[in-house]
């Protein structure tokens, strides 16, 4: 009788997609890693990575490579499976928020209260002790502020 565990080693290998979501009318690019949808009992960490100034969620995907270089390294080993969300910090009145809650536009607290609890809903994720956050530039400022103000 074959074994019914999946050989995640293997299923590593399968590349992963990207997904576009729009949260309160704000577009969030999510790159889900191959394994999700080939093993559905898998439960995963989320990772957010904010922009830079000027910038958007698909300076990620094009001129970081993000999702190539992310199937290379879960494929590799050298990372897990995780999901990662690139949420577009960019207002209409601005397209520099720093990522925190101003007159342009409430970006911290959209995140927070809507952002973190769609993925957590959308997708089989490991929640809070499993989460992280990132960014480039005003981006990694944002980062910081966000996970300093929201523990």
């Amino acid at each position: 009788m074959p074994d019914p565990t999946p050989d995640i080693s293997i299923l590593r290998q399968l590349s992963g997609e990207v997904s576009y979501l729009t949260i309160a009318n704000r577009q969030v690019d999510v790159y889900v890693p191959g394994v999700y949808d080939a093993v559905p009992e898998l439960s995963l960490p989320v990772v957010y990575l904010l922009h830079g100034t000027p910038g958007q969620p698909a300076d990620w995907l094009n001129g970081a490579q993000l999702a190539a270089v992310l199937d290379q390294m879960i494929g590799a080993g050298t990372m897990p499976p995780t999901i990662v969300v690139l949420p577009n910090g960019n207002t209409a009145q601005s397209t520099d928020t720093e990522w925190g809650d101003s007159s342009s536009g409430d970006i911290e607290s959209w995140i927070v209260s809507q952002v973190v609890p769609t993925i957590n809903g959308q997708y089989r994720t490991l929640g809070a002790g499993y989460r992280g956050i990132a960014g480039l530039s005003s981006g990694g400022y944002g980062a910081v502020n966000i996970a300093f103000q929201n523990p």
